[in-house]
This record gives C-alpha cells, structure tokens and sequence, in this order.
C-alpha cells in the first residue's frame, strides 16, 4: 500500500495514465475504486466529491479480545473505516484543489491521517500539475512519485522513491528511473479529459534535423579510423639483402652450356670474357662501413659491422639494398 504522486503540464497525459495502467488494472483485478475529478468515466467505480473524501479518516473502534484485560492506549485500539472499504483504491485528480499548499499550518485530520493509511491498507494515487501545489504535509508521505515530461520526441516517466520538488532539474532526472511512456489507442474515450481538446504543436529544434547527418560523419570517420589502424597493426612486409645471399656466385643461365674442353681441331679463345659489375649507389656513402640494408615500403635502414645504425639518405639506401654497393661482394 502506498501513496502516489503524478505529475505533469496539462496535456501531458498524467489522468490517462491513471485511467489505463492504474485504475483499469484496478478494475480487472476486481478492487473496491474511489475516484474524484475524473469526469465521465466508463470505468466502474464510486465517484466521490471533495467533500467526501475530507471524511475518509472517520473511523469506529473494533472490539477485540483482551486476553489480559488490561486497558489498550486509545492509539493501539484497531479501527474501521466508516466511509471507505478497507483495502480499497483511492484516485484523486487535481488534488490541489482538495490539499491546497496554502493551506493553514495545522492540518485537519483527512492530511495527517494520511500517516496511518496502511493501517487500513489504503492505495492513493494523487494527480497534479506540479508537487508545489499541494500541502507539504501530503508530500511528506508520498512514496513514490511519477513526472510524465511531454516533448518533441516523445513522452518519458521519471520516477523517483519520493516526491521530487525539482523535476525540471537535469541533476534530479539523473537520479530517476527513465522510461518511454506512449498513450495506448484503447486508453482514449475512457473519460472525458477536457471540454474542448486543443492540440499543441511542439516546435522541432533544428538539432533535431542534424542528428542523421551526424550519425553519418561519425561512422564514416570511425570507419576510416578503423581502418588506419588495422593498416599499422599488419605486419610490415619487409625485403632483407643477405650478406650471404649478395656474395652468392651468380649462376649461369638454364641455356648456357657448360665450358668444353678445346679440342684440337678448334682454335682455342685467348681469353675467357669477364662480366663487368657497375655499381649504382652513390659514391657520396663510404660503403665500407656498410654491412647490411634493409627497407620497406616506408623506410629503409642500413647497419654498421657492429649492428649500429647509419645514417644514409632514404635514396641511397633503397638502392644499395636493391641493386648491392660497392665492396659487398667482396666483403
């Protein structure tokens, strides 16, 4: 059993969510229902005035077994109430009107009763504009507050343990439960909401339209991000001219033959030709201290005999490790 607070601007659709998600569920659930300033309603209830509802706390004593017979303090003697079912459910609309925050500072009995409507397990569901309307002394009670917030792109419910006097602050919605909230179809003709139905057209703020163009520049550069950095996490594939391999003896072609001996018969060539070697690197590089180089497509490197680091020009580099340098056979 509780005591519940909804509120909203006018328009919001705080009545016709108690029509549908409280008092229908109410009804289905075969619960005894009061309702007050809820006009026309199709649903059954006992429709109760102002008036009435300032009667609820009237209550009668029950008598009880006094196993003892010792006299009970008048507080702890059970009750009854007289003009409300036990247990039953208590809707009250614009209960501003009813529990005015201007009201004097020593409420009656129908506002600090409110304290022991468990006792009689009492539901109450109070409905307005804003929690600043009703008594301070009803607020104190309330355990569980509703906000229905209408705006462009839709309706939501703040919810909080207790009432919140700040509904507009952005640090109070933080701190409720936020849900999506859509007035059901079937929920509309239960009640007569107001006697002339003005529709508000809500402005959309031109953020709004920028929201898809948005989302388009953020994927297209989290897609190109990605992609850089899938790039620089391949391996690099990287060409290594061996020491060993470059001192290599170059092998005769597949169609050369083998030398033969000269026979007799054949004159015999003075010399044997000697292929030449041009070297193409710069000659600004002392490549004698030159032992290895090593390039990718990014850089190229070259090393000392001592595995250090030289430093050569990216040109003379690449192509000393694609084509040799002068004293590399040799060495």
């Amino acid at each position: 059993m509780s005591i519940t607070l909804i509120t909203a601007v006018p328009g919001a659709g705080k009545t016709i969510y108690a029509v549908w998600h409280i008092i229908k569920k109410a009804v289905e659930e075969g619960r005894t229902i009061y309702t007050a300033a809820i006009p026309e309603l199709k649903l059954p209830t006992i429709r109760k005035g102002y008036k009435d509802l300032r009667t609820w706390p009237e209550r009668e004593q029950i008598e009880v077994a006094n196993e003892y017979q010792q006299d009970l303090p008048e507080d702890e003697i059970p009750t009854r109430l007289l003009n409300f079912q036990e247990g039953s459910l208590i809707i009250i609309d614009e209960v501003q009107n009813l529990w005015p925050s201007s009201g004097s500072k020593e409420p009656p009995e129908d506002i600090t009763y409110l304290t022991k409507h468990r006792h009689h397990g009492l539901e109450i569901v109070l409905i307005t504009q804003a929690p600043q309307l009703v008594h301070s002394k009803v607020l104190a009670v309330v355990d569980k507050h509703l906000h229905i917030r209408k705006s462009w792109f839709g309706r939501q419910i703040f919810e909080w343990p207790e009432y919140c006097s700040t509904t507009r602050a952005v640090s109070s919605r933080m701190s409720a439960v936020r849900n999506s909230y859509k007035i059901p179809k079937q929920a509309y003709g239960l009640y007569r909401s107001a006697s002339m139905h003005v529709t508000q057209k809500m402005t959309v703020p031109i953020f709004a339209y920028m929201i898809p163009i948005i989302i388009v520049f953020v994927g297209y550069f989290a897609h190109k991000s990605y992609n850089a950095v899938m790039d620089r996490a391949k391996p690099q594939e990287t060409t290594i001219i061996s020491e060993a391999k470059a001192a290599e003896p170059a092998k005769a072609p597949a169609s050369e033959k083998p030398l033969q001996p000269a026979q007799p018969s054949q004159p015999v060539p003075a010399s044997t030709p000697v292929r030449s070697v041009t070297y193409v690197a710069s000659d600004q590089v002392d490549w004698s201290k030159v032992s290895a180089c090593v390039y990718n497509k990014n850089q190229c490197v070259c090393y000392g005999h001592k595995a250090e680091r030289l430093v050569i020009p990216d040109a003379s580099c690449r192509t000393a490790a694609q084509y040799g340098w002068p004293g590399k056979s040799a060495s």
